[in-house]
């Protein structure tokens, strides 16, 4: 071996605060919250790990994508109660999902749900001119039926 591999290898188990992305290949420990699908040539995960022997990561985000490409859910992760403790995974919420809807002819965001389905569930829904121009939002939370437009003149 040479010095540089054996310093290397001396090394590895003293790294720290690492970084880890991931592409095209699905996180199989989260499948109940999240199926994960089109991820060929995207990220399908970023996690940071606080020592390299560390068999949960500190936190990480997860991502699922629509057939264009488009971020469709995003699974925030603040880590498992038997890794690191914190005041997110010691009380249940140990994951935060974000589930946008694109409107599949122009691209656009027609709405974001956070935690869709579920007690802190809020709802963000937008609404565009003829012209592809924002217009003011509807944020609602709970779920309840949206208000039906208006046609303002």
């Amino acid at each position: 071996m040479t010095s540089l591999q054996n310093w290397l290898n001396a090394a590895a188990n003293s790294r720290n605060q690492i970084t880890q992305t991931v592409y095209d290949q699905a996180y199989p420990a989260i499948t109940d919250s999240l199926n994960q699908s089109n991820l060929r040539n995207r990220v399908s995960y970023t996690q940071v790990i606080n020592q390299a022997l560390d068999t949960y990561p500190a936190t990480a985000t997860y991502y699922s994508y629509d057939v264009q490409g488009n971020v469709d859910t995003l699974l925030q992760d603040f880590g498992s109660q038997y890794g690191i403790g914190n005041a997110m995974n010691r009380e249940g919420s140990r994951f935060k999902k974000v589930v946008y809807d694109f409107d599949l002819v122009s691209g656009k965001v027609n709405q974001v749900s956070y935690q869709p389905g579920k007690p802190d569930a809020y709802y963000h829904r937008y609404q565009y001119d003829a012209e592809n121009r924002g217009r003011p939002c509807t944020s609602i939370m709970p779920m309840a039926p949206w208000p039906e437009p208006r046609l303002v003149s």
